[in-house]
């Protein structure tokens, strides 16, 4: 299976800098359960992302403590940013709904 989190990285921020309206936030949310395994990995897709502005935030799909780790290193960037995990695929509406309210809290109160 390939796995290829750097141009999905660089697809989503083609998506957010064409896209009509500009936010006061933006957020790329990647779910994943494997380690890019195309091309030279995702650092420098996320610098990109980041440099843009935008937040990277992940979800790592199964019981894979090293993967959290890599989606830590390689992957996590930007104010607020995090990394869950879903052990199990019944669970994985609830963490779902439990990043979104993660990435309202960090978005903060609109002034």
């Amino acid at each position: 299976m390939r796995t290829d989190i750097s141009d999905a990285l660089d697809f989503a921020l083609e998506l957010i800098l064409t896209a009509p309206y500009r936010a006061g936030r933006s957020v790329i949310n990647l779910c994943a359960n494997g380690a890019d395994n195309v091309g030279s990995g995702p650092r420098a897709a996320r610098d990109r992302a980041l440099a843009a502005g935008s937040v990277v935030n992940a979800l790592v799909i199964g019981r894979k403590r090293q993967l959290v780790s890599y989606f830590e290193r390689q992957v996590r960037g930007g104010p607020g940013s995090f990394v869950m995990e879903v052990s199990r695929p019944e669970n994985l509406a609830a963490a779902l709904l439990e990043k979104l309210l993660r990435d309202l809290i960090a978005a903060g109160p609109r002034r």
